[in-house]
């Protein structure tokens, strides 16, 4: 994508529209455009249209989805005999939730298809909107989101021709939740907001909670546990007073991994078995699969490795049940850890690497593709509505016109008549024309209205243009602008007139416009072209989002663009935080898990085709939890932060420093052989040990701690987990002599 900074002007080459046009169409199916786009942005405000009724059997699914699925087949073929489309909608939405709880996700999916068949052809938009929604959330529970996200945009647009809070904030649910699995937190928690927002004080316990679980999902993930604890209080709160087993299943899981960041092993554990008691109710693979995980992660954290082997082995034969992949790849590799943190050379290992690798390429390939808004789609449509009209004035006008020349022609001929016959037609020929005359005058009045409505049509629309936030403009085909909107004025301070007239190559200079040149070029052939790009614009880094829409005059011929051009600097920023957040460590600043193994698999790759020594060094901090019991967690946050500090103040530049566990520490570091990296390893493992005798303030109060660490060295590891492996064993042997102290791992 093209990144454009050398003028104000070069956000893209779309920016006019006014006047005067060649042509009236032209300027109407802009402004036109605009006020599509503007229901895009913003919506519209309605009236308020109550929602669709539910059957009895989809509440009853919550707390009995077997037996309600033992009791659909018989009814919605009996409304199917007798064809009644608005029932058999009802019930396989009924039927959508029952899968639903027991996570019979294709089942859901399926439900919610064939609901909005029926739905559609019953004339229920409400019941089609909520199959759309159910239909979204099966799809999105198989991890396919751009299917499911395009699902969501259709119930959304449905539900501009025929609003409901309640269907709103339900849409709102669901990109939250498809957020929140896509890793982007902070668009989970803006979207969950929209929801509440949307749903005000409409009676939807069940949406609101699940609108509060995501909320807290999203801002544990992002490091406001206090306000994740209140959101999970309020959906909590409000759950009670309805039975939804899955709901307080995933309520329980939130409050585990809370716990888990607070070292809060009772609660956690409370939780667990609270999952695996509704997944065994259930029959539920995914909640015995997110149960038996948290009961892992308890056992790894107690060094109760035997226990964690046996938890995530359950948990990843849970998840592939389910067909979740990603959650089976994530557990995965905890388990292989875990098994070769208890004996590095087993041999039972290949099959599961096998399917690691497999896991791999599947989600990795599935993660790369985005789900957005389908923005041409609703650009075309907005044109379509646009043509439709004019047609439908332009055949209206062509009536009036044929019926007044067939008037005239009817005159001329009596005219004739008049002169074969001689005067005594003559007082007839002038009543027929007076008759004419009137016909012509009231279809030329008519005419006159038409365009009176048409230009206050294109007035509103106008005022429109210039207030939404995005630039629109047009292009002829000579690449010289006819229209801008106002808001280009406002962003960068160039008005309508300086640039109506002028040819994209003036205003954004030569060396702009070799690298708009070629997206120009594809819009002018009828291609639909978006792109993005950069510039600076008084001063701060401007990012944009760009869409060249053609036009086509009557013989289908391109004829020009139309240019839609959107600020999305805070988009790219948020973007930009979250990926920083994904690989650091929001308590130290250091490196997270993530970060650490990313970077030790790129110096194993190296190191086989350029062998290069490699050092780990695995440090624990010592005491800390007497620490954290006698003066709390606050205590012992600032000991593992300065602890980080110290560490980072040991190592060199080129060294990583990260946190992966609650006091676990990894340094990683490249040296040319081996030697030097024990040396340097070595070197490192007494600064650490040295600094850490200093105490450590907390307030007047001195906290005196140390560190135990595991040094592993090689030049020919293959894998990394295996070198983590031998260093995590070097460190328990340097607990086993006292602590305060370093060991490290034999070479190999």
């Amino acid at each position: 994508m093209p990144v454009v900074a050398e003028s104000p002007a070069s956000i893209d080459p779309g920016s006019p529209m006014t006047a005067p046009l060649p042509r009236l169409r032209s300027r109407s199916a802009a402004l036109l455009l605009a006020g599509a786009l503007l229901t895009c942005v913003g919506g519209q405000v309605r009236a308020v249209v109550s929602e669709a009724e539910r059957h009895a059997l989809e509440a009853e699914a919550l707390a009995e989805p077997e037996q309600v699925l033992a009791k659909l087949p018989p009814l919605i073929a009996d409304a199917e005999s007798r064809g009644a489309k608005r029932e058999l909608a009802l019930l396989e939405l009924a039927r959508a939730n029952a899968c639903r709880v027991v996570a019979n996700w294709d089942c859901q999916r399926d439900a919610g298809r064939a609901a909005q068949m029926a739905a559609d052809e019953s004339g229920e938009p409400f019941l089609a909107i909520r199959a759309l929604i159910a239909e979204s959330r099966g799809l999105m529970a198989k991890q396919q989101y751009s299917p499911g996200g395009q699902l969501l945009a259709e119930a959304e647009r449905r539900l501009r021709r025929t609003p409901s809070p309640a269907l709103m904030a339900d849409v709102q649910l669901g990109y939250s939740s498809m957020s929140n699995s896509l890793g982007r937190h902070e668009l989970a928690r803006t979207y969950a907001d929209r929801g509440l927002l949307a749903l005000g004080d409409v009676s939807e316990p069940l949406v609101r909670a699940r609108l509060l679980r995501n909320r807290g999902r999203a801002e544990a993930r992002l490091g406001r546990i206090d306000e994740a604890r209140e959101s999970l209080r309020l959906a909590i709160s409000v759950a009670a007073a309805i039975k939804d087993p899955k709901l307080s299943a995933e309520l329980d899981l939130e409050l585990a991994r809370i716990a888990r960041d607070q070292g809060d092993v009772a609660t956690q554990r409370a939780s667990a078995e609270r999952v695996l008691a509704l997944a065994d109710q259930f029959g539920h693979a995914q909640l015995r699969a997110l149960g038996s995980e948290v009961l892992g992660q308890i056992a790894r954290d107690q060094k109760d490795l035997a226990g964690a082997e046996a938890a995530f082995q359950t948990a990843t034969e849970q998840f592939r049940q389910a067909g979740l992949d990603a959650e089976e790849r994530r557990v995965l590799r905890e388990l292989i850890r875990v098994k070769l943190t208890r004996q590095p050379n087993r041999g039972d290992l290949g099959p599961q690497t096998q399917r690691l690798l497999e896991l791999d390429e599947v989600v990795d390939s599935r993660d790369r593709a985005l789900v957005g808004e389908d923005v041409d789609a609703r650009l075309r449509y907005a044109e379509q509505e646009f043509e439709l009209q004019r047609l439908a004035k332009e055949t209206e006008l062509a009536s009036e016109r044929e019926k007044a020349l067939t008037a005239s022609n009817r005159l001329r001929l009596m005219l004739i008549g008049a002169i074969v016959v001689g005067l005594c037609v003559i007082g007839g020929f002038l009543y027929q024309q007076r008759r004419a005359n009137a016909r012509l005058s009231r279809a030329y009045e008519r005419m006159q209205q038409s365009e009176a409505a048409l230009a206050a049509s294109q007035q509103r629309l106008r005022a429109i243009t210039d207030n939404i936030p995005a630039i629109v403009s047009h292009v002829d085909r000579d690449e010289r602008y006819t229209f801008s909107n106002a808001y280009m004025h406002r962003l960068i301070g160039i008005n309508e007139a300086d640039i109506v007239g002028r040819s994209v190559r003036e205003m954004r200079g030569d060396a702009v416009y070799a690298t708009l040149a070629p997206n120009i070029r594809r819009a002018l052939a009828g291609e639909t072209v978006n792109f993005e790009g950069q510039a600076m614009l008084a001063g701060r880094s401007f990012h944009y989002q760009t869409a060249y829409i053609p036009e086509h005059d009557a013989s289908g011929a391109v004829c020009g663009f139309f240019a839609l051009t959107f600020d999305i600097t805070r988009l790219k920023l948020a973007e930009a935080q979250l990926e920083r957040e994904a690989r650091f460590d929001p308590l130290t600043g250091v490196a997270n898990r993530r970060h650490f193994e990313e970077r030790l698999a790129l110096a194993i790759a190296r190191g086989r085709h350029q062998p290069v020594a490699l050092a780990v060094l695995y440090l624990d901090i010592d005491f800390l939890k007497p620490i954290n019991d006698r003066y709390g967690h606050a205590a012992g946050d600032l000991v593992i932060r300065t602890f980080a500090e110290r560490v980072v103040a040991c190592v060199r530049d080129a060294d990583l420093v990260a946190r992966i566990g609650g006091d676990e520490f990894v340094v990683l570091s490249e040296h040319v052989d081996a030697g030097a990296a024990n040396e340097a390893a070595e070197h490192t493992a007494r600064a650490v040990i040295a600094v850490m005798t200093e105490p450590v303030m907390f307030g007047e109060i001195a906290l005196r701690t140390g560190s135990s660490i595991g040094i592993a060295v090689t030049q020919s590891v293959q894998q990394a987990d295996t070198l983590i492996a031998e260093a995590d064993r070097a460190l328990y042997a340097a607990k086993a002599a006292g602590r305060n102290t370093w060991r490290r791992a034999e070479a190999h």
